[in-house]
C-alpha cells in the first residue's frame, strides 16, 4: 500500500499488489488532524482517521521514517474500520493491566 497527499489534501491509496500507475486508487479524506508520536531519532507513529470515498472512516496507524534518502510512510502499519476502534482500545487496556500487574 501507498499513500500520497495531494495538493488537495486527499491522499491515495493502493493496494501493493497493484501498480501504482495502473492500480484501483481509492481517495482518503482526514476527518481530524493525525495525531503523531516519536518513537526513535527519525521515526514516528502517525495515527490518523480517514474516510474513503464510499464514506467508511478507518483508522490507520503508520511508521512514518525521515532520513536523509526518504521521508514517510512505510509499509509498516495497520489499517481498519473504525467500528473495530472500541475492540482494539479494549486489547490495549488488557495488555496495559497486565503489564502493571507485572510491575512492567
Amino acid at each position: 500500500m501507498y499513500r500520497k497527499k495531494s495538493r488537495l489534501g486527499l491522499i491515495k491509496v493502493a493496494n501493493a499488489e497493484e501498480k501504482p500507475n495502473k492500480g484501483k486508487t481509492i481517495e482518503y479524506q482526514d476527518i481530524i488532524e493525525a495525531r503523531e508520536l516519536e518513537i526513535a531519532d527519525g521515526i514516528k507513529l502517525v495515527f490518523s482517521v480517514s474516510k474513503t470515498s464510499e464514506g467508511n472512516p478507518h483508522l490507520d496507524i503508520r511508521t512514518w521514517i525521515e532520513s536523509e534518502k526518504y521521508t514517510g510512510p512505510t509499509k509498516k502499519g495497520i489499517n481498519f474500520d473504525i467500528e473495530s476502534l472500541e475492540e482494539f482500545r479494549g486489547i490495549l487496556q488488557e495488555i496495559d493491566s497486565e503489564l502493571q500487574n507485572k510491575g512492567i
